[in-house]
């Protein structure tokens, strides 16, 4: 039997034996174990080696392998594929064992040798190089799961000797086991952490599934208790429990997944004392009534649960058992509140059961809690439950984002002194996308590396996603799966090169039906904000309708789940389609593909769009650099004064995340999403000039935390931190790093301010030209992939615009004047 060992260092063996064989002929045979399919020989060909000889380098390293002594190739065919051939990944999991005793539990923990795959880095194309990474990452996965059910295992026997080596190889390995060692961490329950506003849904409360991993747990409980501090959301669930003494209530939670629906029902139950009846399946009103019947049996006296057990057993119609379920509900001596999950896709006609269960008469307050992760009036249920309901009784309380200020008191007390907690928690919350449970997960890696977070997705966030993916249909997912190979937002036209569906009502079909699942978005359209209300001001003219995934992580969870071949074959199609109007996207299509025959041509079309002295020139791949301004001192850093305002107000925009707090202070951070980045818009309206013959002085104190404006994408607007315009004017000023000179834009002459640091405050001083108009506006942009920035006051002329009567942040030292 022929076997493949990724294990460690990739290499052969045959019936035990170790075959020598070139790298080359190692890669070739790894592919075609791990993706189970014919594969044509010129595919293989380009994937391994890249040149223009590759066709004949795959002959010849054929002949090799058959001199080896392996035979397992046929000729002369064009398709190559293997049979008989198995992983020691696969034998590994076969040898599981609870029954092992310490040398044979040895020996099979003897068989992990490191990393998977180890040896086949800088093989082949980037194609080869993406397919390798994702192989690993997945072998990775695998493992974890399968230490973790030998250790259950071994923890079931009782076996703690078995259990303490099983730790300490993973240990050794870098694995993180989803596993609660009874020796190491008592079972108890972790104080809250203060956090105020919405970012308190991750205080004092961890995911309930036993999947969340136990270090993490273990580090919150080791946080200082100082205290703690409700947030809105609390208070209104809590305002909603007080109501219900006197009748009952209907509340709608709704936030995408991950926001903290879930952790924020149950914390406030749990503090108040009610009875927490779950339903996690939602999907059929016949599982909602077993799902309630086997939690209120755990409740009920003797009686009702003997009554309880023949309803489960012997079930009658719908409305004969919600008629019991309500009977014996209304016994209940304490207050009852009914969670329900995913109600954003259960049917509507479970309002009905819903609406005799809280409006029969009882001897406790009753409460119905629905999860939802889109607003009551996308979900068919909350949506007829609300009109049900007197508006006393009903309670909309959506999840407001994270803010950078809310994971920054999160990390206050947890990291190493000398770490920049600012720059640490802009790190997090961008990588995170402000989801709840991918943010717990960051925060499991070692503080030692602050600004090492890595790229992949937790373990435990990718299995959520392929929880939801999972339930789709076989249609849906397919045609989602080729979606997610889509860089950034996307239109119906880019939709059908990507699905390869010439039929415009397929292409609708498809975007109706992730619509409704809120697999997709509708991206907000061309619009600035106001500022201070951040309230959309007018729409610009002609402005495409674009979509994207919900999330980025989805997203990557999707595309990581197709086939290598598949997601090929939908660049292919996405660069031939964008050829036209987006060369530079279309560009990075035709480089991941190996279509080299395209590239060059591509890249001078690419080139053609921008203006001759764009800062984009050189990209894709290159960096811009122009020595003849050089940068200037970075003022130094100020200390924020211990009575700033925390963040009051929260919300996402065009792929950016906004806070600000009542006094101004604003911060921005990007969403992270791939593609090319979008231009948030604020306008500020200006004081009138006291001197319309004099020129305009603005002072800017601002921080910038993290800036990477995604430039390998071919975008055809240079990125930038941020940019100041006063509209009317011809010139704009920009900040951003590496940007030494000037450029010309949309027709606006950007003035570029190279004296830029990161993980510092700032103070730059520009000057306008004299006032035109009585009514004048000045524009503050952000664009850029991976951007967070913190501005702390704004002036012109001496008056403050981000906020009435703000305080400034104290400087410390001597702060240059940049004009």
């Amino acid at each position: 039997m022929l076997t493949v060992n990724i294990l460690g260092h990739t290499h052969i063996t045959h019936k035990g034996t170790l075959v020598p064989l070139s790298a080359k002929a190692v890669a070739l045979i790894t592919y075609l174990t791990l993706e189970r399919l014919p594969q044509h020989r010129e595919r293989l060909a380009d994937l391994l080696w890249y040149t223009a000889e590759a066709r004949k380098n795959l002959r010849v390293e054929l002949a090799r392998i058959r001199s080896a002594g392996l035979d397992i190739f046929p000729r002369s065919r064009q398709l190559l594929y293997l049979e008989h051939v198995i992983t020691d990944l696969d034998v590994w999991r076969s040898r599981l064992s609870s029954g092992m005793d310490q040398p044979e539990l040895a020996h099979w923990l003897s068989m992990l040798r490191g990393l998977p795959l180890s040896g086949m880095e800088d093989l082949g194309s980037t194609a080869l190089q993406e397919w390798v990474d994702q192989q690993r990452c997945t072998a990775e996965e695998q493992v974890e799961q399968i230490l973790s059910q030998a250790h259950q295992r071994f923890e079931a026997d009782n076996k703690p000797w078995a259990t303490r080596i099983i730790l300490a190889r993973a240990a050794a390995l870098g694995y993180h086991l989803d596993v609660e060692p009874a020796e190491v961490q008592p079972r108890r329950t972790p104080p809250p952490v203060t956090v105020a506003g919405a970012e308190s849904s991750l205080s004092g409360l961890m995911p309930a599934t036993a999947q969340m991993t136990r270090p993490l747990q273990a580090s919150l409980e080791q946080a200082p208790d100082t205290g703690e501090t409700m947030s809105d959301e609390d208070e209104r669930l809590l305002e909603v429990l007080e109501r219900a003494q006197r009748q009952p209530q209907l509340v709608v939670i709704h936030g995408p997944l991950g926001s903290g629906k879930s952790h924020l029902a149950e914390r406030v139950l749990r503090r108040q004392d009610w009875t927490t009846v779950r339903v996690r399946s939602t999907r059929l009103s016949r599982l909602v009534i077993a799902s309630v019947a086997q939690e209120l049996s755990r409740v009920a006296d003797a009686a009702d649960s003997e009554t309880l057990r023949r309803l489960l057993l012997h079930p009658g119609t719908l409305e004969e058992d919600a008629v019991k379920l309500a009977t014996l509900m209304a016994r209940l001596p304490t207050p009852v509140a009914l969670v329900l999950d995913h109600t954003q896709s259960a049917p509507v006609e479970l309002a009905s059961l819903l609406e005799f269960i809280l409006q029969s008469p009882a001897a406790a307050p009753r409460t119905a809690i629905l999860l939802s992760r889109t607003p009551p009036g996308k979900s068919p249920l909350c949506r007829s439950l609300l009109r049900r309901f007197d508006h006393a009784q009903c309670t909309q309380i959506e999840m407001n984002p994270l803010t950078v200020r809310g994971v920054e008191r999160i990390l206050r007390g947890r990291e190493p002194r000398g770490v920049n907690l600012e720059v640490r928690a802009a790190e997090l919350l961008q990588r995170s996308e402000g989801n709840v449970l991918h943010l717990l997960s960051l925060l499991e890696q070692p503080s030692a590396h602050p600004g090492a977070l890595a790229q992949r997705l937790p373990t435990f966030v990718r299995e959520q996603y392929a929880g939801e993916i999972d339930g789709w249909p076989e249609t849906l997912r397919e045609a989602l799966g080729h979606l997610s190979v889509i860089n950034g937002d996307f239109d119906l036209r880019v939709m059908r090169a990507a699905l390869d569906s010439p039929s415009p009502a397929h292409t609708q079909a498809i975007l109706k039906e992730a619509l409704e699942r809120t697999v997709l978005i509708e991206r907000e359209a061309d619009r600035a904000l106001d500022f201070p209300s951040l309230e959309p001001l007018e729409d610009l003219p002609g402005s495409p309708e674009l979509y994207a995934f919900r999330s980025e992580g989805l997203r990557v969870s999707l595309a990581g789940s197709l086939p290598h071949d598949q997601r090929q074959a939908v660049r292919r199609r996405l660069a031939a389609a964008l050829e036209d109007y987006e060369p530079g996207l279309a560009l990075y299509y035709a480089e991941r593909v190996g279509q080299e025959q395209n590239t060059e041509r591509l890249r001078r079309a690419y080139q053609s769009r921008l203006a001759p002295d764009s800062p984009l020139l050189g990209f894709p791949g290159g960096e811009f650099r122009d020595h003849e301004r050089r940068p200037r001192p970075v003022p130094a850093p100020p200390r924020i004064p211990e009575g700033s305002p925390d963040a009051q107000t929260s919300l996402t925009w065009q792929g950016y995340t906004l806070s600000r707090g009542g006094s101004g202070w604003l911060s921005i951070v990007s969403q992270g999403r791939s593609g090319h980045p979008r231009t948030l818009r604020l306008r500020l309206n200006l004081p009138p000039a006291t001197d319309t013959h004099s020129p305009r002085l603005i002072q800017l104190v601002w921080r910038l935390d993290m800036f990477q404006g995604g430039n390998d994408l071919g975008p055809l607007r240079a990125p930038f931190a941020l940019r100041l315009h006063r509209l009317g004017d011809p010139e704009a000023h920009v900040f951003a790093p590496e940007l030494h000179r000037d450029y010309l834009e949309d027709g606006l002459r950007h003035v570029a301010h190279p004296d830029l640091g990161t993980g510092q405050w700032m103070v730059h001083r520009l000057t306008l030209p004299p006032a035109r108009e009585p009514h004048e506006v000045l524009e503050l942009n952000v664009r850029g992939l991976d951007v967070a920035l913190s501005l702390g006051r704004l002036e012109i002329d001496g008056t403050e615009l981000l906020g009435h009567g703000a305080a400034a942040p104290v400087m410390v030292g001597q702060v240059s004047s940049f004009d």
